[in-house]
């Protein structure tokens, strides 16, 4: 009897355990369906990183392991282990750290590539601006801009440089730019030009487009029903943003290559990306090296600072930079011309 007992008793103790366990499994498998899948309108939760759930459920789950609990417990944290490095970016970053390492900042560009920088200036800072030089950039895609007159005065000091300005993004170039009319609303977040580089004989003229989209919303407290609003008013601005940025890639298409870059305001992976798929691709899984995240510059957790190419182009390599007069870490692209385009 007094057997009966003890063995009741331990599976009354062990049951919630266990029914903690599922339910963390559940919510694992869940979200794992998220981030694979990407759908919209769920953008306060995928909007932040994987791991900014997933690191505090492995946490908390192998608080929870005790010797009455072992193999839920353990099967608990190695499923979120499991998920984490499949749908995260950064697992995969890291190993590539311990075998290709990021070139040094003073490397200058491979013979016949065309150098890409793309970089948010934090609010018009034009020391940020000035910054990308560092990085022997041929084009450099800006957001949040210096005023016109900062920039064409920071121009004048380099030899062969032009700039074009709309009201948040911008461009830059070693050599002569054809500014691209877009609309009155679009140059909030949009400038687009078709540029020349007469010092790469190589390369062709190349349509290049800057962009800065919405903020999305940033509200963690996903259990309010306005933080999910918000989110789907703030979604359907940004991809009525991202179609118009897509049109205006997709115009050039038929004559010459395409880049698309700037601060997205969206992670790595998101659905909002799809639209310009597949003519475009993102640079940095193709030729990425070091840490690949770019906000803040001080604690990167999130890629929304990217460079997308046309079909046109090999990337050579990509890599992020530290900065100095930025919140946002810059991109740095090297990209050469397929044989046959």
């Amino acid at each position: 009897m007094h057997a009966r007992e003890t063995i009741s008793n331990t599976e009354h103790e062990r049951s919630p355990r266990i029914y903690v366990s599922v339910i963390s499994l559940s919510v694992c498998g869940s979200l794992t369906m998220l981030y694979l899948l990407r759908p919209p309108n769920v953008d306060p939760i995928t909007i932040w990183p994987y791991w900014f759930w997933s690191l505090p459920a492995i946490v908390l789950s192998a608080f929870a392991v005790s010797s009455r609990n072992r193999f839920w417990g353990m099967m608990t944290v190695g499923a979120w282990f499991f998920a984490t490095l499949v749908v995260a970016e950064e697992p995969a970053a890291l190993a590539r750290m311990l075998t290709q390492s990021p070139p040094p900042i003073s490397a200058r560009r491979p013979p016949d590539s065309m150098r890409i920088v793309t970089l948010n200036c934090a609010g018009g800072d034009v020391r940020a601006a000035a910054e990308s030089f560092i990085w022997d950039a041929d084009i450099v895609l800006l957001q949040e801009a210096p005023a016109a007159a900062e920039l064409d005065a920071l121009v004048a000091t380099r030899d062969g440089w032009q700039s074009s300005c709309a009201l948040d993004p911008a461009i830059l170039a070693r050599g002569s730019i054809a500014p691209v009319p877009v609309g009155q609303e679009q140059a909030a977040f949009v400038c687009a030009a078709d540029i020349t580089l007469p010092h790469i004989p190589s390369m062709p003229p190349v349509r290049v487009i800057s962009t800065r989209l919405l903020l999305p919303s940033l509200r963690t407290r996903v259990w309010l029903p306005e933080v999910w609003s918000d989110g789907f008013e703030a979604r359907a601005d940004r991809e009525e943003q991202m179609k118009a940025v897509a049109g205006f890639a997709r115009e050039g298409l038929g004559t010459m290559p395409v880049i698309v870059g700037g601060d997205f305001n969206a992670p790595a992976g998101d659905s909002l990306f799809r639209v310009l798929q597949p003519e475009f691709r993102d640079a940095y899984p193709e030729g990425g090296a070091g840490w690949p995240n770019t906000i803040t510059n001080d604690t990167p957790m999130s890629r929304i600072d990217q460079v997308w190419v046309s079909r046109q182009f090999e990337v050579e390599s990509a890599w992020v930079v530290r900065t100095q007069h930025s919140d946002h870490r810059a991109v740095v692209v090297d990209l050469r011309l397929v044989r046959g385009h």
